[in-house]
């Protein structure tokens, strides 16, 4: 049932309850000066029957008013709980850093990825680092990730990174599992010293102009690689982060017949 529907019912149930309490107490009010009723319970005394009559009317109007009463309370709360979730999405539409932030750890990522990079048309990524073990992905969510990649780039998807010399013999891989495509959407560059600790990330871009970085992984010596990624949806902050993609491709050594300066 739609909110203004079930408003409406609720209303008219309200009404209803409230009239059939109105009645019902005006009711007991006649019922205590009905001399055949108070004969036949054997009551006479005046004062008792219209306490009694009193009573009855005060319990008459509580059983419609006490419903009428939880309705209106119920309808109230379904309203403000509505009002608060319009709120929640205008501060996430005038404060898009809040809507498009998010943390997740390395497995979270990973699987993220895999299920958004057939919808994304272009990524531009970065696989840096040399101080821990880059020849193959550990764990199920950045194995199938690696499977999702490969067939997302041969239905289309047009994938660009820049790499360290350790993943350059994984790119070549790539390079070779998506070499029938006559359009090579796949390419990559290698950066010629990756001594300094770098942050990767990758940027991705869908058909309908949305952008979107995801970033972690971070090549420290002193701890390990699954350590959690950040998701921004805010344009300045990617395009903060493709500024900085270019700068780094910009500096890295091409690889690979495909790779393309666009």
């Amino acid at each position: 049932m739609e909110p203004d529907q079930r408003g409406r019912t609720d209303t008219g149930l309200e009404i209803i309850l409230v009239s059939l309490a109105l009645v019902l107490s005006i009711f007991s009010v006649w019922l205590s000066s009905w001399d055949p009723l108070w004969k036949w319970m054997h009551i006479t005394d005046m004062e008792l029957r219209t306490s009694l009559g009193s009573t009855l009317s005060i319990i008459f109007l509580l059983s419609g008013f006490l419903p009428a009463l939880l309705l209106q309370n119920d309808r109230l709360g379904r309203r403000i709980e509505t009002r608060c979730d319009e709120i929640v999405r205008d501060i996430a539409t005038s404060v898009p850093q809040l809507h498009g932030f998010q943390i997740m750890d390395s497995e979270e990522s990973y699987d993220y990825l895999a299920r958004n990079l057939p919808h994304a048309q272009r990524v531009w990524n970065t696989r840096l680092g040399d101080s821990w073990d880059t020849s193959r992905y550990g764990s199920a969510s950045a194995r199938h990730y690696r499977t999702a990649l490969e067939v997302a780039i041969n239905q289309g998807l047009q994938f660009r990174e820049v790499i360290s010399a350790s993943w350059a013999k994984d790119a070549e891989k790539i390079v070779q599992a998506t070499r029938k495509r006559p359009d090579h959407p796949y390419s990559f560059t290698v950066v010629r010293d990756s001594a300094l600790p770098m942050l990767n990330f990758i940027v991705l871009h869908y058909p309908d102009n949305r952008k979107e970085v995801l970033a972690g992984w971070l090549d420290s010596r002193t701890s390990r690689p699954e350590q959690d990624s950040m998701l921004f949806r805010d344009p300045r902050i990617v395009g903060y982060f493709q500024t900085w993609w270019d700068e780094i491709h910009r500096t890295a050594e091409p690889r690979n017949s495909s790779a393309r300066s666009d």
